[in-house]
């Protein structure tokens, strides 16, 4: 949540403990069982260090981040009472991918659901790229009837090539056994013939049947 004109890259988050985890891990607070304590700490820095830098933002936002800091400082206790359900990490795992396509070469990172690639540009995708946070995640793609499937390869390792315009005809995903019973990975591919496939799931074959592929989407979905 931006507190400042985005700009200038100042921002405020919602703490989760798992962000709150990280500022305390990184930052070394005096207290290591206080990590909203490192969380003020790290943001007073920066923000003070932004300050001497770029002398010309201090009357602009000097007064108005110290009453932010003050007001978040009498909330601590309501912000930091804030928590994920216990089941968050098992309902929703953090997952995210990007594509490598002719010309553009590789893509942004793309969260889970979100089409990697414009689905009106023809660029064939070459190459994939998958991370998840929560599970291990294994995935290959279909180079056509010659060449047959690639090795299967671990996240966040690529699939496919790059630099040799070799084009991908299917993909297949999966979860590792401890993912696959309580989550599936469901996957699909846009076409060149302006089609979306139909959705495949934990390592099932997707193919296009020799229709070049310009986009993919892939999301988790817990197990009922």
């Amino acid at each position: 949540m931006s507190v400042f004109n985005v700009r200038h890259d100042l921002h405020c988050f919602l703490l989760s403990e798992q962000l709150k985890s990280f500022f305390g891990d990184k930052f070394d607070a005096d207290d290591e069982n206080d990590n909203f304590k490192a969380f003020l700490q790290y943001v007073g820095l920066a923000a003070a260090k932004g300050r001497t830098i770029n002398k010309s933002l201090v009357q602009t936002y000097g007064t108005v981040f110290s009453s932010f800091m003050e007001r978040l400082k009498k909330r601590e206790d309501l912000i930091t009472a804030y928590a994920l359900p216990t089941d968050w990490d098992v309902f929703r795992p953090l997952l995210s991918y990007q594509t490598h396509v002719h010309k553009n070469g590789w893509s942004v990172w793309m969260g889970e659901n979100q089409i990697s690639n414009s689905l009106d540009q023809k660029l064939d995708i070459q190459a994939i790229k998958i991370n998840s946070s929560i599970h291990k995640v294994y995935y290959a793609v279909y180079y056509g009837d010659a060449e047959g499937w690639s090795d299967e390869v671990a996240a966040p390792e690529p699939a496919g090539t790059t630099g040799k315009s070799k084009s991908i005809f299917g993909v297949k995903i999966r979860l590792d056994e401890a993912g696959t019973k309580k989550t599936d990975i469901l996957y699909r591919v846009h076409k060149f013939d302006g089609k979306w496939t139909p959705w495949a799931k934990n390592g099932e074959t997707l193919y296009s049947y020799g229709v070049k592929l310009n986009a993919i989407q892939i999301k988790l979905e817990p197990k009922t």
